[in-house]
């Protein structure tokens, strides 16, 4: 419900009214019209964070059958709630990367492993493959009557390969919030997240193309390298793609062209994404069990939110 004065100030500015027609569009066009991907027929689920159908499309060389599904959602946040929050889904183990996923949905699984605490490149200001594929190896042994979802952080910036070495130090999103916790000043430069500093002008889109693309293809040897290892049917997809100067929503709204991924938006470069399923040889047998809801880097004590709310600054989603 909205309040009289909510009512009033829609009808000051018409503008208002427009963009909280699109938040509703999108919001329900998302969770009614997307996958339920805990519904789908896998064993393991690798999700790619932020990566776009098109440019998975031209740039893996996993093996198996890609067709593409609709998200439930344009960023991470709108994903986790419409698939996970408020449900049990207690035969599955969930690697996380992401620390949206602990926010809405840390009792939805059996077991949900937060290696962005414990896993976290300090350096990069991210999640790296390599740690995720050796958190998933380790659960998996240790659950293999379980599903397995690994969430990796790639494409998702900061991105990864020599473009983002050479060009982004500034953009990543981990300068400022490296110096803010050494109780250093970073000036406008430093603080811009990658998307911030494209919409600004202050890197250009071919620049950032190429970073993203060369992010997802640092990602892919490692997702072969743990499908290679794991039993059982394994998907690839991911949750949201990104926006490189596309208009957010698919009817002609009057807006500008965007990057990054807004939420509660319903351009195909945001809810179109890649669904690869694997060759197999062999299926898991799968039982639900009770959940162990303290993870494995959070046994004895809840999330700490300055944690939290600093893995997600580094990752460009709080300024």
């Amino acid at each position: 419900m909205y309040t009289i004065s909510q009512i009033l100030s829609g009808i000051e500015s018409p503008k208002k009214i427009a963009k909280e027609l699109r938040k509703q569009s999108g919001t329900l066009q998302n969770r009614v019209l997307g996958c339920e991907v805990m519904s789908e027929d896998w064993d393991n689920l690798i999700i790619l964070d932020a990566c776009r159908y098109d440019l998975f499309k031209s740039v893996s060389n996993l093996e198996g059958d890609l067709q593409s599904k609709r998200s439930k959602g344009s960023a991470t946040q709108e994903f986790v709630r419409n698939n996970f929050t408020g449900n049990e889904f207690y035969d599955t183990c969930y690697i996380n990367s992401n620390p949206y996923v602990s926010i809405h949905a840390s009792k939805s699984f059996y077991k949900l492993v937060n290696v962005w605490k414990n896993g976290w490149n300090d350096d990069i200001g991210t999640v790296l493959p390599q740690t995720m594929v050796d958190f998933a190896l380790e659960e998996y042994q240790k659950n293999k009557d379980k599903r397995l979802v690994v969430h990796f952080m790639q494409p998702h910036h900061p991105f990864l390969g020599p473009t983002a070495e050479d060009k982004f130090s500034a953009f990543n999103g981990n300068v400022g919030s490296r110096k803010s916790a050494l109780g250093e000043s970073a000036n406008s430069t430093e603080s811009l997240h990658v998307w911030e500093a494209l919409q600004n002008n202050s890197i250009s889109i071919e620049t950032v193309s190429k970073a993203y693309r060369e992010s997802l293809e640092e990602v892919l040897p490692h997702v072969r390298k743990l499908a290679d290892e794991i039993e059982g049917k394994t998907v690839v997809t991911s949750d949201h793609g990104n926006l490189l100067g596309e208009k957010p929503h698919r009817i002609n709204f009057p807006e500008k062209p965007r990057y990054g991924h807004p939420d509660f938006s319903t351009a195909q470069p945001l809810v179109k994404v890649p669904w690869l399923e694997m060759p197999f040889k062999t299926r898991r047998k799968i039982k639900r069990d009770r959940p162990e809801h303290a993870s494995v880097s959070n046994q004895g004590g809840s999330d700490d939110n300055n944690s939290v709310n600093q893995r997600l600054e580094a990752l460009g989603y709080k300024e």
